[in-house]
């Protein structure tokens, strides 16, 4: 059990190292976006429609889908690496090349809509306002960062498309 608990907090450090920690986080346009929202949305903070605060509702309906997206998003980043690919976005195995860069990011992106939606959930049975404070803050970030995302993917749709233009590096030993 000891190990399992060990092996969680390595690969959230590794996670939190390869996104660029809180100065990633602190200098984020998104982020800056989703406390400007939380403030825009302070009015529906307090209000609640048959005992549950409003956002938490969003949250609930919206982020299983765009956690759908996060995990479509991701596929389609690893289904289309052929050896060219490969050979261009791990940027020959650097720690920090656009590959573990990008898959760091959607990690990031996920971890985002498993918070919003844990707060969501949490808050379909507590009303508290700072609860709601926090989960509007992070349903709001999760859904600023989905456009990062997808520009991550037009990136490397642009890797992917300049890799096909490559010499193919398949030896041929037959």
């Amino acid at each position: 059990m000891i190990d399992a608990y060990g092996e969680f907090w390595r690969s959230y450090r590794l996670y939190w190292h390869l996104y660029g920690g809180w100065r990633a986080v602190l200098t984020s346009p998104y982020f800056h976006l989703a406390l400007i929202v939380t403030g825009i949305c302070a009015p529906a903070w307090f209000l609640v429609k048959e005992g549950q605060a409003i956002w938490s509702d969003a949250a609930v309906n919206i982020l299983p889908n765009l956690m759908g997206f996060s995990i479509a998003g991701m596929a389609i980043f690893l289904a289309f690496s052929n050896r060219n690919t490969i050979k261009a976005v791990t940027e020959g195995g650097e720690a920090d090349s656009f590959f573990v860069s990008t898959v760091a990011n959607f990690f990031h992106f996920i971890i985002l809509q498993t918070i919003a939606l844990l707060l969501g959930f949490i808050a379909k049975h507590y009303t508290a306002t700072p609860l709601t404070v926090i989960g509007t803050f992070f349903l709001a970030y999760a859904l600023l960062v989905s456009p990062a995302m997808a520009m991550q993917l037009l990136r490397t749709s642009q890797i992917i498309n300049a890799a096909e233009s490559l010499p193919d590096t398949h030896d041929d030993e037959s």
